[in-house]
């Protein structure tokens, strides 16, 4: 980490994006592999609904409870980061 800190809005983006990359830019590397690992799993899980043909709104509902959970992450991210500055 530099001086400056970390920058609480990157650390959101990059959660929202890819679970646990925003912990991994916050130093958090053993909470960031474990939600990627979820990540990970539950894209793959996202893939066998796709694949399998289970009804569109059953995956646009998994897609959607996917899509609250990324927001979780990144404001847990966002949180932890200020949290992080607040130290330095």
């Amino acid at each position: 980490m530099n001086s400056e800190g970390v920058n609480p809005l990157i650390a959101a983006i990059l959660n929202v994006l890819v679970w646990g990359l925003g912990y991994i830019y916050l130093g958090k590397i053993f909470k960031g592999t474990w939600t990627f690992f979820i990540f990970a799993i539950a894209c793959g899980f996202y893939l066998i609904l796709f694949t399998l043909g289970f009804s569109f709104s059953l995956l646009l509902e998994t897609i959607f409870e996917h899509f609250l959970t990324s927001l979780w992450f990144g404001y847990d991210a966002y949180k932890m980061a200020i949290k992080i500055n607040e130290r330095y």
